[in-house]
């Protein structure tokens, strides 16, 4: 009896399962993936490729080819509801589709109506970050802007309503243009006190580095965005050529109007294998931090070839001390935290860039 796995959206968690597939397709097991997506952008690669002022097209993959060469069915929809309880999923044609097992891994993407609501004229003015694949359609035309002049850039890295940012990346892009548009004023724009999520030995030398690096912080959220200038909470007028929108991507309404169980900050309830807590036969890999994407693995796929799953705690324990904490300097070098102890080096930046590299190449293998 076939048993059915349906991938929603194109991650790098589902293309990652993807790669593994097209070695070991278990016989009685159909997989359908649904997406519209076009390409996987890699961050860490897009980061390093702007900093350099290369083809970002060296950041991306091409979606189709890989599920060509996989040859599982592939859906060129949206999902309009899910209904977990009942195993089924509410396609945008109006067809309804039934699951053994369910993985969502949706490209990330901004909030457009609410972000212009919290900041109105976002969406004429502002240039948006998510999802990655837009923005790499858009930022040749900003790069071409700087071969001109020097520019302005603002990165709003959270909105009046934001909490604590998700990671650092919006640190590691604003290095990556600093470096790119030299001579460019660059201003992050964040209401937090502290830019860096980490240590505070961590936080100490990000700080210096922004500093070094001549990006202004005001500790400020904006309040509307109009044509060279963005309007600041505490009234002030920031002048700007390049308004980037960069606040941390929003949970898919698709999940947030699911029967998916919600933890107390609103997000997917999951535990160590990141199923859903209230529907087992439901995966959010895209929940996740890098980390846990390991085990998300192992646990879909030990799922779907009957495999018992050993107890986990609730959430992947996260040995935040144990480990270095790393952020790109757009230079070349990355800036490495250990405890008590810190330095720049171009082989950790070498290395990061070159394991990510490897990363998009074993999918395409």
């Amino acid at each position: 009896m076939m048993r059915h796995l349906v991938l929603v959206g194109a991650g790098f968690a589902h293309l990652q399962l993807l790669a593994h597939l097209r070695q070991s397709m278990p016989a009685d097991l159909g997989v359908t993936v649904i997406t519209r997506q076009q390409e996987y952008v890699q961050a860490d690669l897009l980061v390093h490729a702007i900093a350099r002022g290369q083809d970002l097209e060296q950041a991306t993959v091409d979606i189709p080819p890989l599920l060509r060469k996989t040859g599982v069915r592939w859906l060129q929809q949206n999902v309009q509801s899910i209904h977990a309880a009942d195993k089924t999923l509410l396609l945008d044609d109006g067809r309804s589709l039934h699951f053994d097992w369910l993985s969502i891994d949706l490209e990330a993407a901004q909030n457009r109506d609410m972000t212009e609501q919290q900041m109105p004229g976002a969406r004429a003015n502002g240039l948006f970050l998510f999802p990655q694949a837009s923005f790499c359609n858009l930022w040749p035309r900003v790069a071409a802007l700087a071969l001109d002049k020097p520019l302005r850039v603002a990165l709003i890295a959270d909105t009046a309503e934001s909490t604590a940012p998700v990671n650092n990346y919006h640190l590691e892009l604003a290095l990556a243009i600093a470096n790119a548009f030299k001579g460019s004023a660059l201003t992050l724009v964040t209401k937090h006190q502290h830019v860096a999520m980490g240590s505070a030995v961590f936080q100490t030398h990000v700080h210096a580095l922004l500093k070094r690096r001549n990006i202004t912080i005001l500790h400020d959220t904006a309040s509307a965005i109009q044509p060279e200038e963005v309007l600041l909470a505490s009234g002030a007028r920031l002048a700007c050529d390049v308004p980037l929108v960069a606040t941390p991507p929003d949970m898919p309404l698709l999940l947030f109007a699911s029967d998916l169980q919600k933890d107390e900050s609103g997000q997917i309830a999951l535990d160590g294998w990141q199923r859903s807590g209230s529907h087992p036969w439901v995966f959010v890999p895209g929940q996740s931090a890098p980390a846990s994407l390991k085990y998300w693995l192992v646990g879909l796929t030990d799922t779907f070839t009957g495999k018992t799953l050993k107890a986990r705690a609730a959430q992947v324990t996260q040995l935040a001390n144990a480990e270095p904490q790393l952020l790109a300097c757009g230079t070349g070098k990355t800036l490495v935290v250990w405890v008590s102890l810190a330095w720049q080096s171009r082989m950790t930046g070498y290395l990061h860039a070159n394991h990510n590299r490897n990363r998009l190449l074993k999918l395409l293998a």
